[in-house]
């Protein structure tokens, strides 16, 4: 259990205090990028919700079952490895008038019975626990024959990743409270601070080969699995899907709407082949983005250690990467320019 413990003290300093932070508005606010991606995917959350017995799985701050609530589901549960973030989900339903039994529980081994919900949402947990294809077995486990599961992991490669993996390794000795404070300090919204964390502070970081996780989904318990290809402006699978482009944006976010299969039972050699596949990060640095590398390197190194300075950087780097990521069409020339640009920022200068 000492894994587990490690991974729970790691959840609630990167994600139960940055997610208690958010307010009735900001949380508000964080549902409707599920509004759009329903909307585009052509998927009505009505008829997926409404009156139905549903589970988050990894709950963060009740975003998602507050969606599902909205949305008419009536038998509401949570459950999440953070103490934090199952009284910050209790804290958020109540806030708009809504009553959800929390649980706090590792992921691998939820507190429920076989076939105990009609929808589970999971929306990216799995890449962060320490053993993704018990996740999957689980979720498939307690929903009903035929219930289905929304499901958001990493997809791997692309710029996003090149650029984000680069940053977690200049931050990896900084502490996720003092990063916490720095960024408070220079002056970030909520929601970019529990994004930077995320990223630069998360335990575990993988990201996946389309292919490789569908196949797990299948093998361990799933079928019907629809992926849905478009998104808010900032996903890569939106953008992926408007340019084809997979230099550029990776396998692009890996969202599903997959239902449990009836007629495949739990399989520990069939848990022990996909946990080989899901434990690895799959993703792959391209040669075309060792510039970046090497000019952030550059950068770093007129920090002259400062953490302020290097959390300054990385934080203006991810602010402008998804800034343009939110265009319609996204300009890396002008994203490459303003990285060069930073060797010249007077902060760093100070």
């Amino acid at each position: 259990m000492k894994f587990i413990n490690k991974l729970r003290k790691n959840s609630e300093e990167v994600f139960g205090k940055t997610f208690k932070r958010y307010s009735k508005k900001e949380i508000t606010e964080f549902i409707q990028p599920f509004k759009t991606r329903f909307k585009k995917n052509k998927i009505n959350p009505k008829k997926t919700f409404k009156g139905k017995s549903v589970l988050d799985y990894g709950c963060g701050n009740g975003r998602g079952a507050l969606f599902m609530a909205i949305n008419g589901a009536k038998d509401l549960h949570a459950m999440d490895i953070s103490k934090i973030n199952t009284y910050k989900t209790r804290k958020t339903l109540n806030q708009f008038n809504y009553k959800i039994k929390t649980y706090q529980s590792p992921a691998e081994k939820s507190p429920f019975k076989d076939n105990a919900f009609d929808f589970v949402w999971c929306n990216g947990v799995i890449m962060h626990t320490h053993t993704p294809s018990k996740v999957i077995s689980e979720i498939f486990r307690v929903l009903k024959p035929g219930g289905q599961s929304w499901i958001y992991v990493y997809g791997s490669d692309g710029i996003w990743w090149n650029i984000i993996y680069k940053l977690r390794k200049n931050l990896k000795k900084y502490k996720e409270s003092m990063i916490i404070n720095c960024l408070q300090d220079l002056g970030y919204q909520n929601r970019f601070i529990a994004e930077y964390l995320d990223d630069w502070k998360v335990m575990n970081l993988r990201t996946y080969k389309a292919k490789i996780f569908e196949n797990s989904m299948k093998e361990l318990g799933g079928n019907k699995i629809k992926k849905l290809r478009r998104g808010v402006k900032y996903d890569t699978s939106e953008k992926l899907f408007n340019t084809g482009n997979k230099i550029l944006f990776g396998e692009g976010d890996l969202r599903y709407l997959v239902s449990k299969s009836s007629d495949k039972k739990y399989s520990k050699k069939r848990l022990l082949k996909f946990t080989k596949k899901l434990n690895i990060n799959h993703h792959k640095d391209h040669k075309n983005f060792i510039k970046y590398s090497k000019i952030i390197d550059s950068i770093i190194s007129n920090c002259n250690n400062s953490a302020k300075k290097k959390i300054y950087v990385s934080a203006k780097i991810q602010f402008m990467l998804r800034k343009l990521l939110n265009q319609n069409t996204f300009n890396e020339k002008k994203f490459y320019k303003f990285v060069r640009s930073l060797k010249n920022d007077k902060f760093l200068s100070k």
